[in-house]
């Protein structure tokens, strides 16, 4: 976790002077991270508030990031001259970062803004083109594994995954050799898939259909086996069923 993800869960620290937010508003301006940290520090809770109110339509790590984009426009803007205090036009810079994003993502129908897919494609990119080593890298990219999987899940739905270019921005790379695509492709789809259920629900789902070493096992053999239910491991099974649909995208599943 950077230092500017883990500042929006510490405790706010005010700026008791005009003199004193003079002073660190023109150290930020200089590139002095420290003076920049200490200002994020003081106007955490107008963070917060833009934030929460732009998660119906960016997901929390996106609305996090454009707040954060448009807090530093609001101290390359500020003029010290006018105002002591950042206050003055904080609001409108974090409303328009967000509100920019936010109507990219509604007004697209591709609901993952510019900045945050450049950060995706960065992940992925460290990875080596492997999906899902890319999820778990993504947490030190600032990125959850959630959204890591709900990007690829927008990006799959928009059959757009062939056509991202995850090297250096010259031209697009193939992640896999032509006849290895369908079978790399059934891999991260399986892999979206499990990493939506819990341990009991992998297990289930892995017995159910096939997925270890051996033939499907029924409901029944399962329960027996480890100790549920017929009931249960339905259940288990059905419920396992729902949240891969989800995360997948799609209708239906074979229940």
């Amino acid at each position: 976790m950077s230092t500017f993800d883990a500042i929006w869960e510490a405790p706010v620290q005010h700026i008791e002077t005009d003199a004193e937010e003079v002073e660190l508003i023109e150290a930020a301006k200089g590139g002095d991270e420290t003076a920049t940290l200490r200002l994020l520090a003081s106007y955490m809770p107008q963070l917060r508030r833009a934030v929460g109110h732009y998660t119906r339509a960016l997901s929390l790590d996106d609305a996090r990031q454009s707040a954060l984009l448009g807090f530093m426009s609001a101290i390359k803007a500020h003029d010290v001259s006018k105002s002591t205090r950042l206050t003055s036009i904080l609001r409108h810079h974090l409303d328009a970062a967000l509100s920019e994003d936010a109507d990219q993502a509604n007004g697209s129908g591709f609901t993952v803004p510019g900045r945050t897919l450049d950060r995706w494609r960065g992940i992925v990119a460290a990875a080596g083109g492997d999906f899902s080593a890319a999820a778990k890298l993504a947490p030190s990219h600032a990125m959850t594994e959630e959204t890591f999987w709900t990007v690829f899940s927008a990006l799959y739905r928009s059959n757009s995954l062939q056509a991202l270019n995850v090297g250096d921005g010259s031209e697009p790379v193939s992640l896999v050799a032509p006849r290895e695509i369908a079978d790399a492709e059934d891999r991260v789809l399986v892999d979206l898939a499990f990493s939506s259920v819990d341990a009991i629900e992998t297990l289930v789902i892995s017995l159910a259909y096939g997925f270890g070493d051996e033939d499907p096992v029924p409901d029944a053999e399962i329960g027996h086996r480890h100790g549920f239910s017929r009931l249960k491991t339905l259940r288990t099974r059905q419920r396992a069923l729902t949240k891969m649909r989800s995360a997948l995208g799609v209708d239906a599943l074979v229940a």
